[in-house]
């Protein structure tokens, strides 16, 4: 988390870990098929996540805060609270990347 935190210049590494984070997350679980559905994902991702963090001023913050509060559950063993925390995460992701992909299409 402090690396994500500090990683406020460099947008590769801001998407890099971004997706590593979801990653371990998917492979902690225990899953066999999380992983599965996070990968192919991912591989359309790195484009996107440094749109959105180029534009979208909240972004990093917002990433940080996010991953902080599904660690924290995790590691507080409160099952609910990190899928909610999850959810929640995944919401403001979502609105990130449809504003992005908004300001790309007006700049075209």
């Amino acid at each position: 988390m402090d690396e994500l935190a500090t990683a406020t210049d460099d947008r590769e590494a801001l998407t890099r870990l971004d997706m590593a984070f979801h990653l371990l997350i998917a492979e902690a679980a225990h899953n066999p098929v999380l992983p599965l559905f996070v990968r192919p994902i991912q591989m359309l991702m790195p484009a996107i996540k440094a749109d959105v963090y180029e534009v979208v001023g909240d972004a990093h913050a917002a990433a940080v805060l996010w991953h902080t509060k599904v660690l924290n559950a995790i590691l507080e063993r409160d099952a609910l609270g990190a899928e909610t925390a999850m959810k929640q995460h995944l919401e403001v992701a979502r609105e990130h990347v449809e504003s992005a992909l908004g300001q790309r299409a007006q700049a075209a």
